[in-house]
C-alpha cells in the first residue's frame, strides 16, 4: 500500500477530526510557525504548516481559507506562489510577514494580490485581525469601467494615466492606508483626494505637512469620519513617528501598543518623495511606519513619462488659468504644443501650470506661440545626439519649412533685440517680410 504523502495526511488528519477553515501557514521559522499554529487553533481553524517551499507549493493548488506566508521561506520565492494562491483559492486572505529589511518585496507581494503587511514580531492576534478583517472585493481588472471613475478629474489618456484612474478606483472602495509616492508636483495630493471623493461626497478631507507639525501630533477630530492625508511623510520627526504609530486607528493594535486613547475613525492617506522607499533601506526612515503606512503604494510617474498627455494637460490648464485671470484662454499653436512636448518638465505638472499661467500673461495673440513661456523652456535644446549637452543645437528636424522660418525669425529677432530692421538687414529679406510673418504668426 503507498505511503500517503504529508500533504494528504495533513488533509485527512483536518478531515478526520472535522475541524475548520483551512489555513495554510508556510514560514521557515519554527518558531514563528507554531505560534500562528497555536492561534488558528484556538480560534477555531485548521492550520496547515508549511516549512519549506516545496510543501507550500503543494497546498497551494488545494482550496484555502487563507494563508499566512512569510517572506522568509526557504526553498521557493515566496512571491511567486502568489497567482497559484489567487487561481486556486481566489479572493481568500493573504497575510504576509516580513521582516526588517525585506520593504521592497513586501511592496511587491503587495502589487500581486497580498491583502495585508505584518512585520515581525507580530502577535498571534495580529494574525487572527487581518485574516477576519472585512474587505471589499476588488473590481475585475479585465473588465472595462462601465461608471465614471473617481478619477475621471485626472487629465490624458496615456498608459500611465489610465492605470491610475483604475487604481484610484479600486482604493476608493478599500478602507486602508494608502502611500502615494512620487517626485514633488506630480499631483500626489491630486491622487488622494481623488481617491477619497471616490468612497463618498460629504465627508472631511484634511491634509496635515508633516514638516510643517511641531512637537506634538494634532488631534484629529477634523478628519472624523473622513480623510487625514500626511503629506511628505519622510519628513516627520522622529518623536511624532512614535506618537503616529500609537495613536491613529487601527495602528496603535497592529504594533502591540494597548495603551487607552481616543482615536476617530478615518481613512489614512500618505504622501511621500520617489526616494522613500531607498530611505528606509538606508535606515533612514522607520521600516515599521513605512509598512503600516504602505499597505498599498502608488507610484505617480513623472510628466517626461507621459508626454502624450502633456497637450491635454496643457488645455486644462490654460482654461483654468484663464478663468482666474478673467480672460478668454487663447489656444495653444503648433510650435508651442511642439516646445511643451519636447521640454523634459522637471518640475512636472506644477512647472507645466506655472508655464501657462506666465504665457497666458505675456502672449498678446489668439495662439499662443513659443516666444512666449518663460526662457528655460524656450532655450531648452536638444544635441544632435538627442541629449541635453556639450554645445547644444535646436532641434529642426522632423518640423516643416514653415516652422523652421518661424523658430529662425523668432531667434534672430531676440538677437537683435526686438528691432525688426536689424533682425530683415540679418536674414536678408525686406522689412516687409518680417512683418508679413509676425502677423501670420499672430493669427496662428
Amino acid at each position: 500500500m503507498k505511503k500517503p504523502t504529508k500533504l494528504e495526511a495533513e488533509a485527512d488528519r483536518a478531515s478526520s477530526l472535522g475541524v475548520g477553515p483551512a489555513i495554510l501557514v508556510a514560514d521557515s521559522d519554527a518558531g514563528n510557525r507554531r505560534r500562528v499554529e497555536t492561534a488558528l487553533r484556538a480560534a477555531g481553524y485548521q492550520p496547515i504548516p508549511a516549512a519549506d517551499g516545496r510543501l507550500a507549493q503543494e497546498w497551494t493548488v488545494q482550496p484555502l481559507a487563507g494563508v499566512v506566508l512569510s517572506l522568509g521561506l526557504r526553498g521557493v520565492d515566496p512571491l511567486s506562489l502568489l497567482p497559484q494562491i489567487q487561481e486556486h483559492s481566489p479572493g481568500v486572505p493573504i497575510i504576509v510577514l516580513a521582516a526588517e529589511g525585506q520593504i521592497n518585496e513586501a511592496v511587491a507581494a503587495v502589487r500581486r494580490g497580498a491583502t495585508e503587511i505584518l512585520t515581525k514580531p507580530f502577535t498571534p492576534a495580529e494574525i487572527l485581525a487581518a485574516l477576519t478583517r472585512e474587505r471589499t472585493p476588488l473590481p475585475d481588472p479585465a473588465q472595462p469601467i462601465t461608471r465614471p471613475a473617481p478619477g475621471h478629474e485626472l487629465i490624458g489618456t496615456s498608459a500611465a494615466a489610465n492605470q491610475l484612474r483604475r487604481q484610484i478606483q479600486i482604493l476608493a472602495e478599500r478602507d486602508m492606508p494608502v502611500l502615494i509616492l512620487g517626485e514633488p508636483g506630480t499631483g500626489r495630493r491630486l491622487l488622494a483626494r481623488l481617491i477619497h471623493e471616490g468612497g463618498g461626497s460629504g465627508r472631511p478631507f484634511v491634509p496635515l505637512s508633516c514638516p510643517l507639525l511641531g512637537d506634538e501630533l494634532p488631534a484629529w477630530d477634523q478628519a472624523e469620519g473622513g480623510t487625514l492625508l500626511l503629506e511628505d511623510l519622510g519628513e516627520l520627526s522622529r518623536p511624532l513617528q512614535v506618537q503616529l504609530l500609537e495613536t491613529l486607528p487601527g495602528l496603535r493594535e497592529m504594533v502591540g501598543l494597548r495603551r487607552p486613547s481616543r482615536a476617530p475613525q478615518l481613512r489614512l492617506l500618505a504622501t511621500g518623495s520617489d526616494d522613500l522607499t531607498a530611505r528606509v533601506a538606508r535606515r533612514e526612515f522607520p521600516a515599521e511606519l513605512y509598512y503600516r503606512m504602505g499597505v498599498v503604494v502608488v507610484v505617480v510617474p513623472p510628466l517626461r513619462d507621459r508626454r502624450e498627455d502633456v497637450p491635454a494637460l496643457a488645455e486644462h490648464f490654460l482654461e483654468l488659468e484663464a478663468a482666474a485671470q478673467g480672460v478668454t484662454a487663447p489656444r495653444l499653436s503648433v510650435p508651442a504644443q511642439d516646445l511643451l512636448v519636447a521640454y523634459p518638465w522637471p518640475g512636472n505638472l506644477r512647472e507645466l501650470r506655472n508655464a501657462l499661467a506666465h504665457a497666458l500673461a505675456f502672449g498678446t495673440g489668439r495662439a499662443l506661440q513659443p516666444e512666449d513661456f518663460p526662457a528655460a523652456i524656450t532655450e531648452h535644446t536638444v544635441a544632435p545626439g538627442g541629449n541635453s549637452a556639450g554645445k547644444p543645437e535646436p532641434m529642426l528636424a522632423g518640423r516643416t519649412l514653415a516652422e523652421v522660418e518661424r523658430i529662425c525669425l523668432r531667434q534672430t529677432l531676440a538677437l537683435c533685440d526686438g528691432s525688426k530692421t536689424a533682425a530683415a538687414k540679418m536674414l536678408g529679406v525686406s522689412e516687409k517680410t518680417v512683418y508679413n510673418h509676425l502677423t501670420r504668426m499672430a493669427q496662428e
